[in-house]
Order: structure tokens, then sequence, then C-alpha cells
């Protein structure tokens, strides 16, 4: 059975999930294009309301230390994705390079860390790697919005993009915010 912390979360995923998966692979138009920062504020919207959630905030105070370097490890995948992205031209390259790169340091923080990053642990070394991913985070959503936005408008096309902006982003962030 679904705990009630996780229930907020399995919504926010079909809600958001499901669209954005299909929009990455419907033709372009103007008034997809509106649909990026739509999804991208929607599950900024989900992910505050879990800081507010109670039952969310005791899921996420409950995650041990190697669940939360795992969790952070998919920063990793997603740095990787946008690096090889950019070499395939799915994403504009100065975007891709620095979030990119953002999420392998992060990544790579939350891995050598010495100190514990769960609830309890190494405070120090939590606001490193939660502070730092928080930043990333922050330059990647106006980077979305002022560099990808215009980007696709001018490609014409949406593709890969919209999962990483309506679910990753607020994932990591809700994490990132948890985890201070």
């Amino acid at each position: 059975a679904c705990g009630p912390a996780l229930r907020p979360l399995g919504v926010w995923l079909v809600a958001l999930g499901l669209p954005s998966l299909a929009l990455s692979v419907l033709p372009f138009t103007q008034a997809t294009l509106l649909l990026l920062p739509a999804g991208v504020f929607l599950g900024l919207f989900a992910m505050v309301l879990g800081v507010f959630h109670a039952p969310t905030r005791r899921a996420f105070d409950a995650l041990d230390d190697g669940q939360i370097r795992t969790l952070l490890g998919y920063r990793a995948i997603f740095g990787a994705f946008l690096v090889a992205g950019a070499a395939l031209e799915l994403f504009p390259p100065v975007f891709a390079w620095t979030a990119g790169l953002g999420d392998l340091l992060v990544a790579w923080l939350a891995h050598v860390a010495p100190g514990s990053l769960a609830r309890g642990g190494s405070r120090r070394w939590r606001v490193l790697v939660h502070g730092a991913g928080l930043l990333d985070l922050v330059e990647v959503v106006v980077m979305a919005m002022t560099v990808v936005r215009p980007w696709l408008a001018e490609q014409g096309g949406l593709g890969p993009p919209m999962i990483l902006p309506w679910i990753g982003v607020p994932l990591m962030l809700a994490l990132n915010l948890h985890g201070l």
C-alpha cells in the first residue's frame, strides 16, 4: 500500500510525467512551447507543497544516507544526458554544459562527502551538497526560461527536454530543500 507521503508523489508523476512524455514526441507548435514553463511551474508548485506537507517532510527526513546518495546519484545521469544532448543538438550548448556539469558536480560531491547526508548527519556536508544542488537547479530553471525556451522556438521542436524540467528538476529541488 502507498503511504500518505508517497501519494502526492504518485499523483505528481502521473499528472506531469505522462503528459511530458507525450509532449516529447508531438510535433512542435507555438501552443506546446507555452507548456514548458507551465510544466516547470506546476512541478515547482508541487515541490513547494511537499515542503509544507507533513507526511512528505517526514518521509524525506526518514531517508538514510545511502538513499540520499543514491537519489543524488541520478544527477550524474541527468548531467551526462544533458552533456550528450548538447553534442546531439537536443539542447542549447551553453545550457547543457552548465546544467550538465552542475549535475555531475553535485553527484560527485554527494559521492565523496565523508559525513552522512541524512537528517542528523554532518550539517556542513549537507549544506555543501544540497546548497550546491539548489544553486545548480535555480540556474537550470532560469536558463530553461531564458535560453532553452527561445532555442526550442527557433529549432521548431520540444523533444526530450520536457521530462527533466517537469519531473527531474522539481524532485531534486525538493530533495535539496529537505536536505538543508
